[in-house]
């Protein structure tokens, strides 16, 4: 697996990239990518560093660590830290 790079988007489901075709989309898959989307930005802005990865996945509509753990790597292939080591290297 290669290294997360900002000028590489994470693959979205296609119920994202054409709206038109939303109801072929399980509504859960889109509101977690855009949560993990969240995420990922938050991850870069300093207006975050004072939280925690966890902090900003609570600010990003994750309820708990266990869901947002999972939901981070299906998305984009690396765990949260791994997502933010690289972005910070």
């Amino acid at each position: 697996m290669g290294v997360p790079s900002e000028s590489k988007e994470t693959p979205m489901p296609i119920c994202v990239k054409f709206p038109r075709i939303l109801s072929l989309c399980p509504f859960f898959e889109f509101i977690n990518q855009y949560r993990v989307n969240e995420v990922k930005a938050k991850i870069t802005d300093p207006a975050y560093e004072n939280l925690s990865l966890l902090g900003i996945a609570f600010e990003s509509g994750f309820n708990t660590k266990s869901a947002f753990n999972r939901v981070f790597k299906k998305i984009t292939g690396f765990t949260p830290g791994e997502y933010k080591k690289h972005q910070i290297e």
